[in-house]
């Protein structure tokens, strides 16, 4: 155990020694029992490639494919190179390749080697195409996407919705989805090429059998065409098997948008959280049943089993909901905090009050009820109704405010602050009416001189009794929120 714990910690040299040696291949001849035991851990290794493919809850968590799908083409394309010398050079390829060639011909060639086409045109041009196309849309949206997502951290940052290390964290994840999507349509061409190579592979080694067999009079032109026939489909068949694993795990990889679940519980929920698809699927099997010529059992068979699906979705909706449900982790769980900072009552229980926030309005006593929505204030509502307004008009999203009392500003006096700083400050009577003068001399209309803080035109402070003189004369009336005991009174 500790042995095998010690070549752990080099692992980085391991896969260099191992890249040396499928370099290595491609020039030394080996021996039959070598190539067997190469083309059995690469039908091993694509199979568990699939496995981990279908089993990770999203992409990133199998970040490795690109670089390990390099691998396993090199190691594939060096094994079909150490079996064309041996086939081409002794006219045997060793029982793996052998066996697959008689189990797939089954003693008719031509029908063997048309089901061989078969496979390699379905692996050619459907899978390995599809793999591509979709590796590259991917990666191209996802790149495309980035700068939007860029400023959405930048946005809920400056908002305050999250703190530096989250949005650190937000952005490398966002960088290392791209890098996946961008390795992964970079590897989707190896996966072509390797599916092009085993073609020219399969012709190489059938024509150069049949002419290595004819010079060395190893027997009719039938026999050889037979022999080589079997070598040649054999070992194409070792190596589309794995590259066909391989490919069908690069496409589910590379489709997986949105899934925060296994593939399996993703697939069983959706499909099943539809029973009425079921039973209609059921019934339209159960008529195809009754058409002449149709095997009646196996339709009905068929019917039954989706209808006794639909029941069971039907009847269990928490099963389902329980495969839809994604997996929480055990590093997501909260966990209790444990009180910290300093005991109440000390001096520095008061630190945590000298933050500084990025827009700060302070108030007097005599305003604190605009903000006491417990009274009828609406001054938080209207702020956030002018976020909302800048975000829509603008796109930019404006710092949440803080308010807060002063008791060392005057009754009606309010400071607005950007970082702490002073910026503004003025004074507000909740209890009277702003009266923006016109611009030309008026007159009978008394009250407080103030300035109008949206144009910073003069203006005065008045009581409700002058409202009616003062518009008869072109002022204009601002009338501030009226709190729930003034609106009683009114009433």
């Amino acid at each position: 155990m500790n042995t095998f714990t010690k070549m752990l910690r080099h692992t980085d040299l391991m896969v260099g020694f191992g890249l040396l040696l499928v370099v290595g291949m491609l020039i030394m001849p080996l021996p039959h029992f070598i190539l067997d035991l190469g083309l059995v851990m690469a039908i091993g290794a694509s199979i568990l490639i699939l496995l981990t493919a279908v089993n990770v809850d999203e992409p990133l968590q199998f970040s490795v494919f690109p670089s390990l799908l390099l691998i396993t083409t090199l190691f594939r394309l060096a094994l079909s190179i150490v079996a064309v010398k041996l086939i081409l050079g002794t006219g045997e390829g060793g029982q793996v390749i052998t066996t697959f060639g008689n189990f797939v011909l089954g003693g008719n060639i031509v029908v063997g080697f048309v089901a061989f086409l078969i496979l390699m045109i379905v692996q050619f041009v459907v899978i390995t195409n599809g793999a591509t196309r979709v590796s590259e849309v991917v990666a191209r949206f996802t790149l495309d996407a980035m700068p939007g997502k860029q400023m959405a951290i930048d946005a809920d940052l400056a908002a305050g919705l999250i703190d530096e290390a989250q949005a650190r964290a937000r952005r490398k994840a966002i960088k290392q989805e791209a890098d996946f999507y961008g390795s992964m349509d970079g590897a989707s061409k190896f996966v072509k090429g390797d599916a092009i190579a085993s073609i020219l592979i399969v012709v190489v080694n059938l024509l150069g059998g049949i002419v290595m067999g004819m010079v060395n009079g190893q027997g009719s032109i039938g026999e050889v065409a037979q022999q080589y026939a079997i070598l040649t489909v054999g070992e194409g068949l070792v190596s589309q098997i794995p590259a066909l694993l391989v490919s069908t795990s690069a496409g589910l990889l590379v489709t997986r948008n949105g899934q925060e679940s296994g593939m399996g519980g993703t697939v069983f929920g959706q499909v099943l959280s539809r029973p009425r698809v079921f039973m209609a699927t059921a019934v339209a099997m159960a008529i195809f049943a009754f058409v002449p010529g149709f095997p009646t059992i196996i339709f009905l068979l068929i019917a039954g089993l989706m209808a006794a699906l639909s029941q069971f979705s039907k009847n269990n909706p928490d099963i389902i909901s329980a495969l839809l449900t994604p997996k929480v982790k055990e590093e997501d769980i909260p966990k209790p905090e444990e009180p910290q900072g300093p005991p109440p009552g000390s001096p520095d229980a008061v630190l945590p009050l000298l933050s500084v926030d990025a827009l700060e309005i302070e108030v007097g006593y005599s305003l604190t009820k605009l903000a006491d929505a417990r009274v009828g204030g609406d001054l938080p509502e209207r702020i956030a109704t002018s976020r909302a307004q800048l975000a829509t008009d603008m796109g930019f999203v404006m710092p949440s405010v803080r308010i807060r009392d002063n008791a060392m500003l005057d009754p009606n006096e309010y400071v607005i602050k950007v970082r702490g700083e002073e910026v503004a400050r003025a004074r507000c009577f909740p209890d009277e009416l702003l009266c923006i003068l016109p611009g030309y001399p008026i007159s009978g209309i008394t009250g407080t001189a103030a300035k109008d803080p949206v144009f910073g035109l003069d203006a005065l402070w008045i009581d409700e009794g002058q409202r009616g003189a003062a518009e008869q004369q072109g002022c204009t009336v601002v009338e501030p929120p009226r709190p729930w005991p003034r609106t009683w009174a009114k009433w």
